[in-house]
């Protein structure tokens, strides 16, 4: 549904779509899920052809919420690490196919926990042009991390983007050290933002 919403407005406008089944959602309200609340709180409603009953949303209760964020966080941070240092690894030993997947791990995993810290919402999906759209939303130096406004630029973040399957998958996906350093180097930066993030 958020695939097909997003490519109906993409003739005229660029939308990310968050899509949740209702019952998920009254759930999650039920239970004072901080993202939900919030979305309760100061959403604006656009349409509403069925009427669907939400239910009330209990209070969040903050204490909870912080421990289980700073856990996530935590794990998020540490992940980031050595998802990094694995990709370093590979890099000096020539593997640069399996460098490349640690990164998209590295990626993926911070914008997790960028995306968990600042809506309370834990997101699940490995596409990173989806993730990268999610966090624009609550961290507007997210965009400038892979800039796609040049060939090389979509090049780069083409292969990023597609090294989840492809690396294992296709015997004729590459990169050249090159593009792996310039990777290297976008993930780091989006390392300290991330460490900002979790820290604000």
């Amino acid at each position: 549904m958020q695939d097909k919403i997003e490519n109906t407005c993409q003739h005229f406008i660029s939308v990310t779509a968050i899509v949740v089944d209702t019952a998920q959602f009254n759930n999650w309200l039920s239970e004072g899920q901080r993202f939900t609340c919030t979305v309760m709180k100061i959403a604006v409603l656009l349409h509403d052809k069925t009427n669907i009953p939400l239910v009330i949303p209990n209070a969040i209760d903050e204490e909870a919420d912080k421990k289980t964020t700073a856990v996530y966080c935590t794990q998020g941070i540490n992940k980031v690490n050595e998802f990094i240092a694995g990709a370093e690894l590979f890099r000096v030993r020539e593997q640069n196919k399996m460098a490349a997947f640690m990164l998209h791990q590295a990626v993926e995993q911070a914008l997790l926990t960028i995306f968990k810290k600042a809506t309370g919402w834990n997101i699940n999906t490995h596409n990173i042009d989806k993730l990268l759209r999610y966090c624009s939303m609550v961290n507007y130096k997210i965009p400038a991390i892979f800039p796609r406004d040049s060939e090389g630029g979509k090049r780069l973040f083409g292969l990023l983007q597609k090294t989840y399957i492809d690396t294992r998958y296709k015997d004729d996906f590459a990169i050249n050290s090159s593009e792996l350093n310039t990777l290297i180097q976008r993930i780091k930066n989006l390392q300290e933002i991330m460490l900002e993030a979790i820290k604000n």
